[in-house]
């Protein structure tokens, strides 16, 4: 969200081309979601892929700037490990803190 009013707070973003990963994920370029284009390759579980997003603003002159997302794609099984350590974690120091 730009804080600027008029042309120079429309915001609007942008995959910056030439990975992989460009042809894997799209972005709204109203809201900056980003979003699967298909369905991923079976072998691409716990893979990690990385895009830049591009936001531009419509003023004069155009500000823009990038930032880069990485993006990680889990199994449910490793995903259910990870959320039961950071659990365990957790319930650790609570109970230290009691």
């Amino acid at each position: 969200m730009d804080a600027d009013i008029g042309e120079n707070g429309h915001v609007v973003y942008a995959l910056e081309r030439g990975t992989r990963a460009t042809s894997l994920f799209r972005i709204d370029p109203g809201i900056g979601n980003i979003l699967l284009v298909d369905e991923l390759p079976v072998n691409d579980v716990n893979t990690t892929y990385h895009v830049t997003v591009i936001a531009r603003d419509a003023g004069l002159p155009v500000r823009s700037s990038a930032l880069r997302v990485n993006i990680v794609v889990w199994t449910w099984l490793v995903l259910f490990i990870y959320l039961l350590k950071l659990y365990k974690i957790a319930d650790k120091t609570l109970l230290s803190n009691e």
